[in-house]
C-alpha cells in the first residue's frame, strides 16, 4: 500500500479530471491519501487507469473523472472560464479528438496520432511517450495527426459509424518540413466521396478544415507528395463533433 501527501487544490484538477483539464485552488492544503485500489472493473472487464490512479482519502475512493466519463461512453470537458465540468450533451458541440477514444482502423506509411501530448502507438509500435507538435508558424499542439508520403501516398482511416457531424482541424506543414521543396496534398474522403482537398508548400499558412461527415461510416486521409524524397504534414487539433 502506497501513501502520499498532496496539495488538495491540485488533486481537484490533476487527479479527478485526469486529461480533462486542471484547476489549482487558491486555498490549498496538504492531505494524505492511500493508493491501495488494485483494480477497477466495468461489466467484469478490468479498466484500471494507467495514469492518475484512484486513491482513498477520508474513507472515500476518488477516481479520475475522465475514466468515469469514458466508462459511460460520454465526453467530458473542463471549461476554465466558468470553472464548469461538462459531461455528455452540452450547450455546444461535443468534440472527440483523434487519438483519444477514436483510434485508426487502417494506415499505410508514416503516421503518429497524439491526444493530450500522449502517444501510445507509432507505426504499429507501442512507445508510451510524451509529444507535442509545432507547425510551420511555430504554433504548438498537444492533439495532432502527423502523416507522411514519399513515392507512394500515406493513408490513414478512422471509423465514423455514422455517429459524427463534422470533422475539424488545422492543416499545415510541420516545423521540421517548413523548408521542404515538395508540395503536400491532402485529400479527405467520407467513405468513397471526396469531401475536401488542399495542397500546401513551404511558406503557406495553416489552413482550417471544417467538413460535413454526417452519415459516413469512415473517414480517410490521403497525403501525397510532389517529390520522391517525401514530405510530412499535420492535422492539428483534429477532432470530430456530434
Amino acid at each position: 500500500m502506497k501513501k502520499f501527501r498532496f496539495m488538495s487544490g491540485f488533486i481537484v484538477g490533476g487527479l479527478l479530471f485526469g486529461s480533462v483539464g486542471a484547476y489549482a485552488a487558491t486555498n490549498s492544503k496538504m492531505i494524505e491519501v492511500f493508493f491501495n485500489v488494485n483494480d477497477i472493473k466495468v461489466n467484469k472487464i478490468s479498466k484500471m487507469p494507467k495514469d492518475n490512479q484512484p486513491f482513498i482519502y477520508n474513507g472515500s475512493t476518488y477516481v479520475p473523472l475522465r475514466f468515469v466519463a469514458d466508462a459511460l461512453g460520454q465526453p467530458a470537458k473542463w471549461v476554465p472560464e466558468t470553472r464548469t465540468i461538462l459531461i455528455g450533451d452540452t450547450e455546444t458541440e461535443n468534440e472527440y479528438y483523434l487519438g483519444d477514444n477514436i483510434k485508426p482502423m487502417n494506415y499505410k506509411n508514416s503516421f503518429m496520432t497524439v491526444f493530450q501530448g500522449k502517444i501510445d502507438e507509432y507505426n504499429g509500435y507501442i512507445v508510451n511517450a510524451n509529444y507535442f507538435a509545432t507547425d510551420n508558424v511555430n504554433n504548438k499542439y498537444e492533439n495532432f495527426l502527423i502523416m507522411g508520403a514519399d513515392e507512394t501516398s500515406g493513408v490513414t482511416e478512422f471509423p465514423l459509424n455514422g455517429q459524427y457531424k463534422k470533422f475539424k482541424a488545422k492543416f499545415s506543414l510541420p516545423d521540421a518540413h517548413k523548408g521542404t521543396k515538395a508540395t503536400a496534398t491532402l485529400e479527405i474522403k467520407g467513405d468513397d466521396k471526396v469531401l475536401w482537398t488542399k495542397s500546401i508548400k513551404a511558406g503557406d499558412f495553416p489552413t482550417d478544415i471544417d467538413v460535413d461527415v454526417k452519415n459516413f461510416n469512415k473517414i480517410t486521409f490521403t497525403l501525397t507528395s510532389s517529390e520522391s524524397n517525401g514530405v510530412s504534414a499535420g492535422l492539428y487539433n483534429a477532432r470530430l463533433t456530434k
